[in-house]
């Protein structure tokens, strides 16, 4: 654990006649396809979008930033895991593309799997079993049962704060009850 990285402050963005203020991930929002803060200006929701904006652009993004990295504090090895679990998807998708290439008479039988991207993610998942289990948690939250949704928000939160991984995994196993 990294007891030095800390929750990112509050960042405001002054537009003409108003500041909005960013404090929560919460108010990026995606409005025309492009990052933009929504926010509250006397008593009154506004959207401010990124268009023509550049700064406000790298505030969000900056701000992300720093509020993932506040996130992941407790989950050591997620962000290699992460890119390994992303590295293994992408060659499955590879492989499936062009077996389906293939059955479409549009190209060669497929390589199979690079079994060095299998196995350097099988040897992080197992070396890192709190980012296992947060990852796991992660992909439970786009579950289209919003019991099982829950039970990924409630998982990763608590792993988040430093809780127990076997308190996770029963959070994860028990979402149906």
């Amino acid at each position: 654990m990294n007891g030095t990285i800390q929750k990112p402050k509050p960042v405001s963005y002054e537009i003409d006649e108003y500041t909005v203020t960013l404090s929560d991930p919460k108010q990026i929002v995606t409005y025309n396809g492009k990052p933009a803060l929504k926010s509250i200006v006397g008593g009154q929701t506004v959207i401010v979008t990124t268009d023509g904006k550049p700064e406000l652009a790298k505030i969000i993004d900056d701000y992300m930033y720093e509020y993932n990295m506040w996130r992941y504090r407790n989950i050591p090895g997620y962000i290699p895991l992460l890119d390994a679990y992303n590295a293994i998807r992408n060659e499955h998708m590879r492989y499936d593309a062009q077996k389906q290439a293939y059955y479409d008479g549009r190209g060669s039988y497929p390589a199979s799997i690079d079994e060095e991207i299998a196995d350097e993610y099988q040897k992080l998942d197992n070396e890192y079993p709190e980012a296992s289990v947060y990852l796991m948690a992660r992909n439970y939250t786009y579950a289209s049962n919003y019991k099982k949704v829950a039970a990924g928000h409630a998982a990763m939160e608590l792993l988040e704060n430093g809780g127990d991984i076997a308190e996770a995994k029963k959070l994860l196993s028990d979402w149906h009850k």
